[in-house]
């Protein structure tokens, strides 16, 4: 009986080179690298991350492709995009298809100012399966639960 490679650990999957490596792991960390820039001139720069394995061997790289406008007026409700690169710095291309898209709806000025209660949205590209759509909508709580994680760590210093 002939089995599906695909689906066997650590096979490389030829519809998505370059993921390899995921195929063979159960658990990844991501670590976000400390900007001392950031620290010391107070301007939000592109965040830097590490994916590794348990034992903390890098797999991938992953950098915020945005503008220095965009972080300085939006701070950490700025749009982003998130490209992740091998260890050997090529970027991972899965045919660049884009599967969605997750956006925060502008409430009003006074909803903004007054509430915290958020309008998000997530538009689908077509002929995605529900699985990958159920990844979005998973993305788009763990977005919204970092927001509120921020405002519970880091009170409105005006409330003293």
């Amino acid at each position: 009986m002939a089995t599906d490679s695909t689906n066997e650990p650590g096979a490389a999957n030829e519809e998505l080179p370059g993921l390899a490596p995921l195929g063979r792991l159960d658990q990844v960390m991501v670590k976000q690298q400390i900007e001392i820039a950031e620290l010391a001139l107070g301007v939000e720069r592109r965040n830097r991350y590490r994916i590794m394995d348990t034992n903390e061997d890098i797999i991938y790289y992953a950098i915020e492709d945005t503008e220095l406008t965009n972080r300085v007026l939006f701070g950490s409700y700025r749009s982003f995009k998130l490209p992740i690169f091998t260890e050997d710095r090529t970027q991972l291309n899965l045919n660049k298809e884009e599967v969605g898209v997750i956006s925060k709806k502008w409430g009003g000025l006074a909803r903004e100012y007054v509430t915290d209660a958020d309008y998000f949205s997530i538009s689908y590209s077509e002929n995605f399966d529900t699985k990958t759509k159920a990844i979005l909508l998973g993305a788009l709580f763990l977005i919204v639960s970092r927001k509120a994680l921020l405002k519970w760590v880091m009170p409105d210093p005006s409330s003293k």
